[in-house]
């Protein structure tokens, strides 16, 4: 599953131009959709990335926030010996489109968009 850039940024609280930037350094996977020319993100990426920026703005950051989120991440990475940022679910996303009905992958939408709306909610109360 995927999300549009502008609801990731959202999600995040940061720009849509910042969140290109760190794609173009390659921190963000993105996913490319047969039937439009849009680049959006990998869900779970966008949703692990909200947790640790909401822990960071928990703890009082202002400023980089997203950067440190995604320092985190790859540290916690590696010492786990997990190789790369994210892993590559290619083939996993394929399949569930290929087994997914239309209505089925609307669903999915639908409750990712809950889920974001409720991410980003969080975020914002905890940054007040």
């Amino acid at each position: 599953m995927s999300v549009p850039k502008t609801r990731a940024a959202d999600v995040l609280g940061v720009s849509v131009t910042t969140l290109d930037k760190w794609i173009e350094r390659g921190a963000l996977p993105v996913v490319r959709r047969r039937d439009s020319a849009r680049s959006e993100l990998e869900t779970g990426a966008v949703l692990e990335l909200a947790v640790e920026v909401a822990h960071l703005r928990e703890g009082g950051q202002r400023r980089g926030v997203l950067a440190g989120a995604v320092q985190r991440l790859e540290q916690r990475r590696d010492a786990m010996g997990t190789p790369g940022y994210f892993p590559d679910q290619a083939r996993e996303r394929k399949a569930d489109f290929e087994t997914l009905t239309a209505a089925e992958r609307v669903a999915q939408a639908i409750s990712l968009s809950r889920t974001a709306t409720r991410i980003a909610a969080a975020v914002a109360r905890a940054s007040h």
